[in-house]
């Protein structure tokens, strides 16, 4: 199926190792085998593999079924953490919707399924049934799925299985399918009944129901009809039942997920259903998309499903209900919070235990109180820190003249260097004093009165030494002077630098 193969991205498969709850979906149609694992990480990421094992055109139907009751008893066996999921085909499954209840035979809860095989109708002698009440629209339902006995057992495994209760969920294959087609779209509307249809190559399936349970479904088939007309067709069929049997006024939205192709246009069907059809992703529908609701339905709580096969099924032992996998997963969790906070105490200790043998040393403070303590502080601050800043900020003079000496066009050179950095008193308080250095040089003189090229390239380098642009970043030019000197002259100029604000 091409679209579940784009739900696992490639950048969870290291989380999806590390899953909570892990569930299979095993679908047989007759012709082939579908089986899909879901499996839902500490992170809420569902990673889905699928495998399909096609029939070799075998004519012998009983030995068909003793192959595929082999693969499903090799999957309870090797796989007993999981839990199994089987479809059932919508042909042999028997479902009803009831909106006409009595209060004491509806136990479910607004929003959630809850199981009630007893409810409302007995099981025929040879049939097996299963109940849910469930809330769609404000509307209480029971929800009735019945299967002929022999339909499940003949998928059960071995009646000598040492381990009784490994045994699958048996669920109807269209209740899986609307599972599936939410995955991939969910309904947008969250108010009113939905019609969805699901379409295949040349079956599918129109499924009425809400955002949480379907209500009805019509298996589709256009193999010696119409597409479009057997659409339409479902849709009326639908359209009846609801109201007749479940007193829903109307069908308010339509949509179609899978194979959408209509050779005459979606418009052509539009004005029979008097409604706009809404085409939305997904992969078509098949055995391996029915797989998939049901792997997805295992992750689920098993109140919120139809399990045919309830009444099969031993009941479970409280070591059997436990969640061992969260439980591992929350010990496993707080075990590394215990090591965390464990190793941030220790630390905590050892600091009190320097902070308690510093302050046993300091005999003088004991008798000096916290308010004096406080006071003697900030004197302590204002007099440390101008020299604090003075000393971040002293003038390194061996730096000063690499710079310097990096900077000199080829052409120049040094004719005297000259720095200032002391501290300076000014009022009541210290404050940093002139910092500053004063460098001489001297170029050629091209042209009486002209200004040398060597002192923009001079002063722009300076600016730009990362020493100067640290330390003295305002560099500016202080006097320029031409001096004779033989036959030819100099130009001698001097440059500034100082600390930002000075």
């Amino acid at each position: 199926m091409p679209g579940v193969a784009a739900v696992k991205p490639g950048v969870i498969k290291n989380l999806l190792k590390a899953g909570l709850r892990s569930a299979i979906g095993f679908y047989s149609s007759g012709e082939r085998v579908a089986i899909v694992e879901a499996m839902r990480t500490p992170f809420g990421l569902a990673g889905i593999r699928s495998r399909r094992i096609e029939d070799d055109d075998d004519s012998d139907t009983h030995k068909g079924h003793k192959e595929v009751r082999a693969l499903l008893s090799e999957i309870l066996e090797r796989e007993r953490m999981k839990t199994v999921t089987v479809g059932v085909r919508p042909s042999a499954v028997d479902f009803v919707a009831d909106a006409d209840l009595r209060e004491e035979a509806w136990d479910g809860g607004a929003g959630e399924g809850k199981s009630s095989a007893a409810a409302a109708v007995q099981a025929a002698p040879g049939v097996l049934i299963d109940s849910i009440g469930v809330t769609v629209a404000k509307t209480k339902f029971v929800l009735t799925g019945r299967v002929r006995s022999k339909e499940i057992e003949g998928a059960l495994p071995d009646s000598d299985s040492e381990d009784l209760r490994r045994r699958p969920r048996f669920e109807p294959g269209p209740w899986a399918a609307w599972r599936a087609s939410l995955y991939f779209a969910p309904l947008k509307h969250r108010s009113g009944v939905h019609l969805r249809y699901i379409l295949g190559e040349q079956e599918g399936l129109a499924i009425l129901g809400d955002r949480h349970w379907p209500l009805a479904w019509q298996v589709l088939s256009w193999r010696t009809q119409d597409k479009g007309a057997a659409l339409v067709q479902a849709f009326h069929m639908l359209n009846l039942y609801a109201r007749r049997q479940l007193s829903i006024s109307e069908i308010r939205h339509v949509s179609v997920q899978g194979c959408v192709d209509l050779e005459e246009g979606w418009h052509t069907i539009e004005a029979p259903l008097g409604r706009e059809v809404e085409q939305v992703v997904g992969p078509v529908y098949d055995d391996e998309f029915i797989a998939l609701g049901l792997a997805l339905g295992g992750l689920e709580s098993e109140e919120n499903t139809l399990d045919l096969g309830r009444s099969l099924r031993p009941p479970k032992t409280f070591l059997a209900l436990l969640p061992w996998k969260e439980l591992g997963f929350l010990a496993t969790l707080f075990l590394g919070m215990f090591f965390v906070m464990s190793s941030h105490a220790g630390s905590l200790r050892t600091q009190l235990d320097v902070a308690l043998h510093e302050n046993a040393e300091a005999i003088w403070a004991k008798a000096v109180p916290i308010a004096e303590l406080q006071s003697q502080q900030k004197r302590l601050a204002k007099d440390v820190q101008p020299l604090s800043r003075f000393f971040s900020k002293r003038i390194p003079f061996a730096p000063a003249l690499a710079a310097v000496s990096s900077m000199i066009p080829p052409t120049a050179w040094v004719e005297s260097l000259h720095g200032a950095d002391y501290v300076w008193r000014t009022g009541a308080s210290r404050t940093l004093g002139s910092s500053f250095l004063l460098v001489r040089y001297a170029a050629p003189l091209v042209n009486t009165g002209a200004v040398p090229e060597e002192i923009n390239e001079l002063v722009k380098g300076l600016k730009a030494s990362p020493y100067f642009s640290e330390t003295l970043p305002e560099v500016k030019l202080a006097d320029i002077n031409w001096k004779p000197e033989g036959g030819e002259g100099v130009t001698l100029f001097t440059v500034i630098a100082k600390p930002r604000g000075r």
